[in-house]
Order: C-alpha cells, then structure tokens, then sequence
C-alpha cells in the first residue's frame, strides 16, 4: 500500500489493515482480544490500538506491539490448520456469514483464525475494563446478530472459560452486553449510567404516538396520524397515582446539530409528541454522558425520575417480581438489581495476564521486600519499601512519627480500604469518599491535617498533628464510612460544584457508599498484619 493510499485511511482502518497483513504472514496465528473484535467490527479506542493481541497454548513473553495470550484450544487447532486464503480487503461486515467455528473457543472468518464471539467479548471485557469494553463487546454483538447475552450464552461463555482469571467478574459484566447500541458513545454512556447506579435502559425503543393532523370529513370530527419514533434509552417506572409511566433519554451527538435547524426543529416536534402523550424526554450531549464518569447525565436522569438500582430493589421485591426468579441463573443480570457490577470496576484494577506471577524477593517480619528497585530505603517513600502481599486490608497502620525542630510531632498513618492487587476503589467512588471524610475525619481526630488517595486507589495517606493510637484513627475512619454507608444524600457530600471542585463531574455517591458497605462488612483493623478488627 502506497503512503498516500495509507494516510487516508482511518486510525481504526490502519489498525484493521495490520491485523490482516499480519493473518497473511503467520496464517497459523489466532487473533483474539481486542484485535479479534476489531475483526468482528467493533470500534476500538486508539488506546487500545497500539498493540495486537494474539494467543498461544503456552506463556510466552510479549513483544511490543505483538500481545501474546494463553488459550488452551491453541495446540489442537495449531497442529491441525491449514491455511486458507484472505480476502485483499477483509470485510467485517461478511463476518457473521463467513464465520466458522473450529473449537468452541477458536473459529475463522474471511480466512483469519479468530477467538469466537464470546471468548473475544470475555476477552475485550477483561483487558480493556467495563468502561471501553462494554462498547466493543456492543458492537461485536450486533455484528453476530445477537440482541443480548441469554442465559445460554453466559453458560458457554462459562465452559469455555473455566480457570480464567477472574471469571465469574467478566462473565458479570458480559450480562450488561445490548447488541441495540448503535454506536460506541452510545454503549459508552450506557456504562456510566450502570457504574452510577441507574436502572439498566431498553435500548432503541420504537413508540408509537398520535399526531393531530387537523378536522375530520365530517364535521365535529378529526384526523390522527400514528407517528413511529426511536429512541435511544427507556426506562419505565411507578409514577405517584400508582401506574407506570415513561421516560426517555436521548444522546445528543455533535452531528446532528451539524445538519442544521430543520434537524433540531424536527427533534422537538418529536420532543413535544412524545410529551403530550406523557413521556418525559431527557437530552444529555455527548460531554455529559461520555465524558469522565457521566455524572452529569446521571444526575439528570435521576431527577427526572429514572431510579437507582437499590430503589428499584425495594419496590420490585414482590411476589410477582419473585416468580421472575426461579431458578436464576448464576451470571445474569438479575431483576433486584446490579451491585456486583461495582466490584467488577474494581476488579479491573487487578487483572493480570498471567496469574501464576511469581514474586521474587523475601519480606521481614514487617512486610518489608529485601529488594524492590534500584536504590536506597533512605531516598524512597515507606510504601515503596512495604511488601503489599503481606498485608491484610482493610486497616490502619501508623507509618512513623516526625518531629519538627521545636518538638512538634506529626504522624502519618497507611489507612488501607482495599486488599493491594485485589482490587481498586472506581475514581468517582473514590473522590467522593476522600471529599466526605476530609470533613468528618476532621471532626473526629484532634490535630486532623490531611487525608490524601494513593494513585493505587485503594486507599488514603493520612496525617495529623500529635500522635494517636492506630485503633483510634481506626475508629474515626469506620465511623466516618458508616455515615457515607448509611446516612449520607448527595446534599451532604461536600465541595462538589465547579467552583469548590477541580473534577466536580467525577463523584458518585452510589459507589462510594457500596464501597463503604463492603469495607465495613470486611471490618477495619488495627494491625496491617494480623486482623485485629476495632468495634
């Protein structure tokens, strides 16, 4: 290909263009991850295009950018391929129709050795995280002709898995996949809607409405026409009398007010119909939903009435909704709601390639590595010298004292939420909790100086004047995350406007307080090393 024939061409295109050079040089080759659903059609973030996945049956070392991953049907379709010829321009929309399944992890299509669907959604799900994900998983679905994931196809998914780091997390967050997305801002916006706590949405929902058209033949009479509209979310939910009622939300992508105001004139003439016949309409633009953690959005749709998860637990638990439960199966998105998916957020943080990672290196008796990196303990934070696989979080630990030159002492204490490399606090969550107990850790430990996130998140550096026991500061923080856990609306969270906040967009009280609940049901203790939960 000439360099102007490639300049052309879209950073997705170049991408797709590599995959399919590569599948031309090696034909024994499996493309899987987001490689695989960049073959399936899926639109891939630049940020994921800077490497190519590819699997093998044994562990092997990647080479930037050739990602190598393990998959055990490797071996027996490797000794049994043969190569098939590859179309000069690979078509991703003839991928359904060309697609042939070999193991039922492993097919072709269009001559390219691929993942099949649900090992590549499993696979996209786990490297790329639920937030960018979801998108390429939407659009691999809709590509192989499937609305949403059944029951069947988590089973599959879970058979053709099994030992997969992390399984039952990603198979929980494969039940969120909705083939009706029409684009990735569209499943991008879906994920921040689930990750703050909303109802999950009906996507692309045909309504019908009526249209006066004006006087009938006969006198005394008129004329109605039956107008269809799409719409991209739809929720419906108990109004005050007793009976449902509807609300829509729309994603306002740049390009349609690019066409002009015929469009926008059309959009509310539509807006008008669908409220005359008691649908209320939310619009958000592509910065509200998108954008950092949508919370925006999120709000907006919970003030129009769109419930949140934990309310629509509450009023669904009927006998009714009950007989939709029988026999649930184990990985599906279930009808009281989707509170496992905030530790598949947090999941994320820890996934790892390869979990049979061995860790070098001998610890003391105070969890500290022989050797962690080139240079002095002298020169390096605490934390850098901390064996993080030794402790056991959640916990307070007092890291040390200073004192100043006129006998003034500060402490500085590890205040550890989530277990290291087992997890990690979403950022919306998290920047919530350290606004609320900037306030209350305050109130409750005497000389309070500041109380500062790891960029690990998962947990915070806390400092005040004076020394105070472990146990005590562990109090103070159990009690300050009772109160987020518990008791806190989003009127007490403080400092949350653009004026008083640097990311104000970026908060989410509904994961922070489901954080809050799995740490206090985990207790604090007051002992990094050995549980000593405080009361």
């Amino acid at each position: 290909m000439l360099t102007e024939e490639w300049e052309k061409l879209s950073p997705e295109e170049q991408y797709l263009s590599k995959i399919v050079a590569l599948a031309n040089l090696h034909p024994h080759w499996i493309f899987c991850g987001v490689s695989a659903a960049a073959l399936y059609g899926a639109s891939v973030p630049e940020v994921h295009q800077r490497t190519i996945d590819i699997c093998t049956s044994r562990y092997k070392q990647s080479i930037f950018p050739i990602k190598v991953h393990w998959l055990p049907d490797y071996a027996t379709v490797a000794e049994n391929v043969t190569e098939c010829p590859i179309p000069p321009a690979f078509d991703t929309a003839s991928i359904r129709r060309t697609y042939q399944p070999i193991t039922p992890s492993i097919g072709r299509a269009n001559g390219v050795l691929v993942t099949s669907p649900l090992r590549t959604m499993f696979d996209v799900m786990r490297d790329a995280g639920f937030e960018q994900g979801l998108g390429m998983c939407d659009s691999t679905a809709r590509t192989m002709g499937i609305a949403k994931l059944t029951p069947a196809h988590l089973d599959t998914a879970a058979q053709i898995t099994k030992g997969a780091w992390h399984r039952d997390v990603i198979l929980t967050m494969l039940s969120f996949i909705d083939g009706r997305s029409e684009n990735g801002g569209e499943s991008l916006a879906r994920a921040h809607m689930i990750m703050g706590g909303l109802e999950v949405p009906e996507l692309q929902v045909n309504m019908d409405v009526e249209e006066y058209r004006g006087p009938g033949p006969r006198e005394g009479t008129s004329r109605y026409q039956i107008r269809r509209f799409r719409v991209d979310y739809m929720w419906t939910v108990p109004d005050d009398a007793g009976g449902m009622r509807t609300i829509v939300g729309e994603l306002d992508g740049e390009e349609k007010y690019a066409k002009g105001m015929t469009t926008v004139n059309k959009e509310r003439r539509r807006d008008a119909l669908l409220e005359a016949s008691g649908v209320r309409v939310v619009h958000f633009s592509h910065a509200d939903g998108c954008e950092g953690s949508g919370l925006s959005m999120v709000h907006r749709l919970y003030q129009a009435g769109v419930r949140m998860v934990d309310e629509a637990e509450r009023e669904t638990a009927s006998a009714d909704a009950r007989k939709t439960m029988t026999a649930p199966h184990p990985y599906a998105r279930h009808t009281f709601g989707h509170r496992t998916i905030l530790r598949s957020m947090a999941e994320r943080g820890s996934l790892r390639e390869n979990p049979r990672e061995i860790r070098e290196g001998g610890a003391d008796s105070r969890g500290r590595k022989d050797s962690i990196m080139p240079g002095t303990e002298e020169n390096m934070p605490e934390s850098f010298t901390l064996d993080h696989t030794a402790v056991k979080a959640p916990y307070v630990r007092l890291i040390d004292t200073e004192s100043g030159p006129h006998g003034d002492v500060i402490s500085n204490y590890d205040v550890r939420l989530v277990q290291p490399n087992e997890g990690a606090i979403p950022t919306g969550g998290l920047h919530t909790i350290e606004h609320t107990i900037a306030v209350k850790l305050r109130e409750r430990i005497p000389g309070y100086i500041d109380c500062s996130p790891f960029g690990c998140r998962t947990g915070f550096h806390l400092l005040a004047w004076g020394e105070h026991s472990a146990e005590d500061v562990a109090r103070a923080v159990k009690e300050s995350l009772e109160f987020i856990a518990f008791e806190a609306e989003w009127e007490d969270i403080p400092a949350t406007t653009p004026e008083t906040c640097g990311n104000y967009k970026d908060h989410s009280l509904f994961t922070a307080r489901e954080w809050c609940k799995l740490i206090l049901s985990q207790g604090i203790s007051s002992d990094a090393f050995v549980r000593k939960v405080v009361e």
